[in-house]
């Protein structure tokens, strides 16, 4: 029976993987199939399509990446995740990873936009086309910067919030596993003050002691009345 059980989730899981590797391998060539077919016509409305299909499967791997907890963190180039704590020095790493991530995003671009439409697809309209290519790659990677900023942040915030439920829930179940979850169930009236007890005597027959408002002992049947057993 487990053994059955295990060889469906492992079916599960390969079919999940597959599908995963398919889903990145067609998101990818459609990015490919956009920036190229853009490059070749030259006109935007000709990759309304491709466009489009990009846009929805971003949008697709994004409410997937969310409901499953999957965050986007930074990572250097190797792929080693970036610190996520809120230390000076974990900020400073993370802010180069901003810089050099949004400064690789505006030199692709500008070069895109310049084998595109050349001088005229600037956002500033000078004589000195390359001053003008300079203000138009500043102004794109101080925007990208901030959108990658905000957008990373965010990630980890959130990241750090569910690894930090994760482990109250820990905390809670080892607590519980210590015994703690019976205590809802123990009579703590067999526990309460001393105070709140009934007085105590003690038998002078048996010697065991007893609640002082029985008349006889309930062990001997010694009576305390009669003085005898």
């Amino acid at each position: 029976m487990n053994t059955n059980k295990n060889m469906d989730e492992r079916q599960k899981k390969l079919s999940t993987q597959s599908m995963a590797v398919a889903g990145f391998v067609a998101y990818f060539y459609g990015i490919f199939m956009f920036i190229a077919k853009l490059i070749r016509t030259k006109d935007f409305k000709n990759v309304y399509f491709e466009f489009g299909l990009v846009v929805m499967m971003t949008i697709t791997i994004f409410v997937y990446r969310m409901a499953n907890k999957d965050y986007d963190i930074p990572t250097t180039i190797g792929g080693r995740q970036l610190p996520t704590g809120n230390t000076k020095e974990d900020k400073n790493s993370r802010m180069f990873y901003y810089i050099r991530d949004s400064l690789s995003f505006t030199v692709i671009m500008t070069f895109f936009n310049y084998k595109l439409k050349g001088a005229e697809g600037l956002l500033f309209e000078m004589d000195n086309s390359y001053l003008g290519f300079i203000l138009h790659g500043t102004l794109l990677f101080i925007i990208w910067l901030f959108i990658n900023y905000l957008w990373h942040e965010w990630n980890i915030k959130k990241y750090n919030a569910y690894c930090k439920s994760l482990e109250e829930e820990i905390e809670d179940d080892n607590y519980e596993d210590d015994g703690h979850e019976y205590e809802k169930w123990i009579d703590h009236d067999i526990f309460k003050p001393l105070e709140d007890q009934i007085e105590q005597i003690k038998c002078p027959s048996c010697g065991k002691s007893h609640d002082i408002d029985y008349p006889k002992c309930p062990f001997c049947k010694y009576d305390y009345y009669s003085k005898k057993e």
